[in-house]
Order: structure tokens, then sequence, then C-alpha cells
């Protein structure tokens, strides 16, 4: 048997038969015994793969160079970026009704190998995303990074290239700030468009994030790392817009940083919203112990979501006195929302704690 450190495929263009979907926006595919990773296939297509990457180990990845055989829920890719090789709108060139059914297998596959939950036939049925059924223009809060000529892009999958095509998940009005703001060169870029049609841009410079492995089995590793470097980075450069921006769900409205965690979807705050409240609506224990009151531990994206029980359900139960907010985000979600004016965010998780008592449950 040939030992794994001697097998790199890297170069080699195979020609495969596609099998399911896996996590990432890839399919997998077999040969000689080994799984390959491909995107831009769909499951029973007979492509062609040049093997991109190879750890040396049971797998590598691939990208479809050539379809021989198509599928019938192929379309013609609807994301200029993706199709010049970026890493984003990965089933881009896929039907949405067949992509969700693509997305309820791995559901269920993610569910009866790590959750141990037995689902019903192969696929969990997945709706229309927050009943929004647009495949372009549906995101609000989006990243770009600029070149040394400053033209803003996206970059090329599994790469630190840039790819100066448009992706189309952003919001029209985020593409053209974008495009309009000088925000030079090597830097990052953050787009947020409040729920009031305001358009803020911001840019800080980019960090090297490349990864710094030994060799090519610990890239795992190595973009751990240079995720950890990212976090560290410098604070944003307000370019357009206010630095705050305003958001609204189920008739409450809040003034966030710029750089607070919101779901980038357009409707899918207000989804999740509406679920939660409905699933705590007439619940059991709905009331306070005596003497105790609600503290938020999540942050934005779950807040005040309509229903009778919703202000009671939204926060668990903590004692008034002695209690301060603290959040492991941004300092300035740190200090108390009276402070800064603003209402916790969702960039990271909240709790409230003891003064001097460290984080734990009431006492």
């Amino acid at each position: 048997m040939t030992s794994t450190h001697e097998i790199d495929w890297t170069g080699r263009v195979l020609r495969l038969r596609v099998e399911g979907p896996a996590q990432g926006g890839e399919f997998v595919a077999r040969h000689e015994g080994r799984v390959v990773f491909c995107r831009g296939g769909i499951t029973g297509e007979v492509v062609d793969v040049r093997v991109d990457g190879d750890p040396g180990r049971s797998f590598c990845r691939g990208t479809v160079q050539r379809v021989v055989e198509a599928s019938a829920d192929r379309i013609e890719t609807y994301c200029p970026a993706a199709a010049a090789g970026a890493g984003c709108c990965d089933w881009s060139h896929i039907r949405a009704e067949a992509a969700r059914g693509f997305s309820g297998r791995i559901l269920a596959e993610q569910a009866g190998r790590i959750g141990r939950i037995t689902v019903p036939g192969e696929s969990v049925p997945v709706e229309v995303p927050a009943g929004d059924g647009a495949v372009t223009g549906w995101r609000t809060v989006a990243r770009w990074v600029s070149g040394p000529d400053g033209v803003p892009g996206v970059r090329r999958a599994r790469s630190r290239e840039l790819v100066t095509q448009p992706c189309v998940q952003a919001d029209p009005r985020l593409l053209e700030a974008v495009r309009a703001a000088a925000v030079g060169p090597h830097r990052e870029i953050l787009g947020v468009l409040g729920d009031d049609g305001e358009v803020h841009l911001a840019r800080r410079p980019l960090t090297d994030q490349a990864p710094r492995g030994r060799d090519r089995r610990s890239g795992h590793a190595a973009a751990t790392r240079a995720r950890a470097r990212h976090s560290r980075a410098e604070p944003w450069e307000t370019v357009a817009g206010p630095s705050t921006v305003v958001r609204r769900v189920g008739g409450h409205a809040w003034r966030l940083p710029i750089d607070a965690f919101w779901q980038a979807h357009r409707s899918a705050a207000g989804h999740y919203a509406g679920l939660v409240g409905t699933a705590v609506t007439g619940a059991p224990g709905s009331s306070p112990p005596p003497g105790w009151t609600s503290r938020p531990t999540r942050g934005a994206r779950w807040s005040n979501p309509p229903g009778p029980h919703w202000g009671r359900w939204r926060r668990p139960w903590a004692p008034t006195s002695r209690r301060v907010p603290c959040s492991r985000g941004s300092s300035r979600s740190s200090r108390s929302p009276r402070e800064t004016g603003t209402r916790p965010t969702d960039r990271t998780w909240w709790s409230w704690i003891r003064r001097g008592a460290g984080r734990g449950s009431p006492r």
C-alpha cells in the first residue's frame, strides 16, 4: 500500500462521477479509493476536475474544469464573481429548488452522524430562506478587500488572489457605494445597509492573514492562527454614513456599532424572531421567580420578536442587584448600553456577571 506522504495529486485532472453534497459548498467524488471534494459539480454529473490542493491524506480538493454529462439541475452561473473563481455563491450554478434539496441532505447527514438523530427519508425539508426567495441582492452586511490599485474585490476560492467581478449576494446599494468610495489600496472594506435604508461603509488596513503552516498538512491549524491574527486587527474607520446602524425587529429599533454582529440576510432577523416567539408562546414556566427580572444573554439577532410571552422569555432570569453586562467582543459592546446609547449586540454571547464574582449562575 502506498504511504500517504507519497500521495500528491495537485495539478492532475481527473474524470469523476459526482456523488452527494458536502459541507462548504462542495460535492463528493471518489478516485482510486480517495475522496475528491470538488467545487462546481452536481450529484450525478460526470466532470473533469483539476486537483487544486492535496494534503496527502485520504482526500483532496479540486475544481470542475469541464462538464461531460450535465445534470438537469444545472443552470448558467448567475454570480460573475463565482464564475471567475471567487469563493462565494458556491451553488450559483444549481437551480434554487435543487440547492435547497442538497442542503436538506447535508442537514440529515449531520443530524444522524453528529446528533444521532434519525431523520425520515434522506433529506430534511428546507424552505425558502426566511420566506424570501431572492437569490441575489439579499445580503445587507458584506466585506471586500482592495488590491494594490485600490479596486475592491473578493478572494478567489482557496487563494489569496482577488477577483474584482461583483458578487451578487450584496444589496446593489452596497455594491454601488463600495465602487464609488475611494478606500485606498490594501484595505478591508465593511459595507452595511441599515434597516432605514442608509448605507454605511468602513475600512481598515489589511492584515496579513496568510496561513503560516510548516507544510501542506498543517493548513487547518495555520488557518486558525490566521483568524486569530485577524481578530486583533485595527479598529474600523468610517468612510460613509454614521458609525451606528439602525436595526429593527418586531416593532423595536436599535442603533448598533457598524461592526456589531447582525444577520446578513435581510429577512433573517424578523424570521428568527417570529419562530422563537411562536415556539415560546404558551410554554410552561413563563413567569420569573419572585424578586427576579430579565437580563439579555443573546444579542440583537434574537431581540424582541413578537408574541405575548416574549418579554419574559427572551432572557434567562437573573437578580437585579450587583450585576453588570460584559461581552467578549468589542470594547464598545463591553460597556453598558446606557453608556454607549445602544442595546447589547449579538456580535458575541452576552452574560451578566456578579461584580467581583466572575461569570456564573445567580447566587
